[in-house]
């Protein structure tokens, strides 16, 4: 528990700077992967996709914040579409 506390305290999204004026500077591709059952970060990365020039938003079905634990396979092929 105490390292888990440690983590979100220095790694947290609340406490990371914010990139937020030179993502449009970005100039590589972009997937950016969520889950279906995760509202918020579903938001955050529409978000960043109308920000960032050469991204895409792709959202795993039956899944939530643990992406790869819920649905690997549906990860996978994301990237691998995402690579194609």
């Amino acid at each position: 528990a105490s390292g888990l506390a440690a983590a979100l305290r220095l790694l947290g999204r609340g406490v990371q700077p914010s990139a937020g004026e030179h993502l449009r500077e970005l100039a590589i591709p972009v997937l950016l992967v969520v889950g279906e059952q995760d509202p918020s970060y579903q938001t955050l990365a529409r978000d960043l996709e109308r920000r960032l020039p050469l991204s895409r938003v792709v959202v795993i079905p039956g899944a939530g914040h643990a992406l790869l634990g819920e649905n690997p396979e549906a990860v996978a092929e994301a990237i691998a579409d995402w690579v194609r």
